[in-house]
């Protein structure tokens, strides 16, 4: 839909893709349960890889935060690759151990538990600067497009 559109589509969009098809064609051409288990770590790896790109966040971020906090949106998008990169050490580590009870637990819970609790971390943070952010450019006189206004 992008495409017809005349949109660019993005790397992480692409990248998705290609996860899906890839990872998916595999895991049915391999059908091995070690595979399945490290399968998480590659797809992990490769997420954190490409939000590695310095503003990747912004585009998702709503048009306020993206004009009063681009900033955030470039720090936001490292600590994102962090958690991922840190999400798959965990899960190559849970393989090693080899215990397919605990590596289910481990992959059913703790990164979506991850990624909820950095969303709300995320969400606060943004508010409470672009909050801060607003008032401070009122104060100024500055209107919301950045013009300064008669006082």
């Amino acid at each position: 839909m992008l495409k017809l559109r005349g949109r660019k589509i993005e790397t992480m969009q692409w990248m998705s893709l290609a996860l899906v098809v890839v990872f998916g064609s595999l895991t049915l051409y391999l059908h091995d349960p070690r595979f399945v288990m490290i399968k998480p770590t590659l797809i992990y790896l490769a997420v954190a890889a490409v939000m590695l790109r310095p503003g990747w966040m912004i585009r998702y971020l709503p048009p306020i935060a993206a004009d009063y906090a681009p900033d955030l949106g470039v720090v936001f998008g490292y600590v994102w690759a962090a958690m991922m990169g840190l999400t798959a050490l965990a899960n190559v580590a849970l393989v090693a151990v080899g215990d397919p009870e605990l590596w289910a637990w481990f992959v059913g819970v703790v990164p979506l538990t991850a990624k909820l609790a950095l969303f709300l971390i995320q969400f606060t943070v943004f508010r409470l600067v672009v909050g801060r952010r607003l008032k401070r450019a009122a104060r100024a006189g500055v209107d919301d497009v950045g013009v300064m206004t008669a006082n």
